[in-house]
């Protein structure tokens, strides 16, 4: 038997790359030469060049069914996120559903107190005045059940330009004549808003009063009332201040704004000045 020359065994290991284009320059000089000089190499490429033309193709008709069943998976896909995007958009319109109506903000805020009832009355809000800051709308309201009750409501605006209740506060007070404050964070910056309703025409003006300590102990025997005062413009509005503004204004009437100090209520005054 004919021993075959090493360099054999090295070029039928090269020949599948070397027909697929994926050998160097020398490396494809080498193999052209050993194919010159070996006949048995020779016949070994010829016949694999013969197989590799004889492969049958695979039909026109798979790559259309294959491009269609893509096709049909991309229609599918697109069609999964435009369900998806339509259902969210429901779901946000569901929630942000509300204009800027007084009788569908008054439903609203009945609703979302409609699980509570106070001294036995149900709730039945009647909207008095809103007002909108960065998005929130504020809403003053009464309760046509108890009038001695009335409170805020908070709503978010959505990017539907319609409003979602989100938060409610309440507070009792039994004067006919009706200055309330309530304490409101909105954005993470904190604020006191100011409800005026139903004021008698001889008020002038109101205040918010603060207890102040004469000493660093909270104790009542240091206690006293400061108090800042506003103008009263209309008989019915809601005011909104920035706690640090109102610091700022209780630190030049007070000298002890260093000391422990507590909004606790407010008071009206008529022209002359008189509580």
């Amino acid at each position: 038997m004919m021993k075959k020359d090493p360099d054999c065994y090295l070029i039928l290991d090269l020949l599948p790359n070397y027909m697929e284009k994926l050998t160097s320059d020398e490396t494809n000089l080498f193999i052209e030469s050993h194919l010159e000089h070996c006949d048995q190499c020779q016949k070994t490429y010829i016949a694999m060049s013969k197989e590799i033309k004889d492969t049958i193709p695979y039909p026109a008709i798979e790559f259309k069914f294959l491009k269609k069943i893509k096709r049909t998976k991309l229609l599918g896909a697109g069609l999964s996120v435009l369900l998806a995007f339509i259902f969210s958009f429901m779901v946000y319109s569901a929630h942000f559903s509300m204009n800027l109506y007084q009788s569908e903000l008054s439903i609203a805020i009945t609703k979302f107190l409609e699980p509570n009832e106070y001294n036995g009355t149900s709730f039945d809000a009647y909207v008095l005045e809103t007002k909108e800051v960065d998005g929130i709308l504020m809403a003053t309201f009464k309760n046509e059940n108890q009038e001695c009750r009335n409170g805020i409501a908070l709503f978010k605006k959505g990017l539907n330009s319609k409003y979602a209740i989100y938060e409610v506060q309440t507070a009792m007070n039994p004067n006919t004549s009706i200055v309330q404050f309530f304490h409101l964070t909105l954005k993470n910056e904190n604020y006191i808003a100011v409800s005026g309703y139903n004021l008698a025409p001889n008020i002038k003006e109101y205040s918010l009063d603060y207890s102040t300590y004469t000493t660093s102990e909270a104790l009542s025997d240091f206690r006293i009332k400061e108090s800042l005062k506003f103008p009263v413009k209309n008989q019915q509005f809601i005011t909104l201040y920035a706690v640090e503004e109102l610091e700022n204004l209780l630190s030049k009437v007070s000298e002890n704004t260093m000391n422990p100090h507590y909004l606790t209520e407010g008071s009206f005054y008529n022209e002359d000045g008189i509580e």
